[in-house]
């Protein structure tokens, strides 16, 4: 049952992986700084939009 489970999230975390990547949301071969500036620029935006 556990085994059955953790396929299932694990398939579904590949999928939505995947999606991000294609879409262009995440570049994970992007140098590790560049990832850090984007995601710092990504909570700069959600927190502007929450306000």
């Amino acid at each position: 049952m556990y085994g059955a489970s953790l396929n299932q999230i694990v398939t579904g975390h590949s999928a939505i992986t995947e999606l991000a990547v294609k879409k262009g949301w995440e570049n994970p071969y992007d140098a590790p700084s560049n990832q850090l500036s984007n995601a710092y620029a990504k909570s700069q935006n959600t927190l502007k939009s929450k306000k």
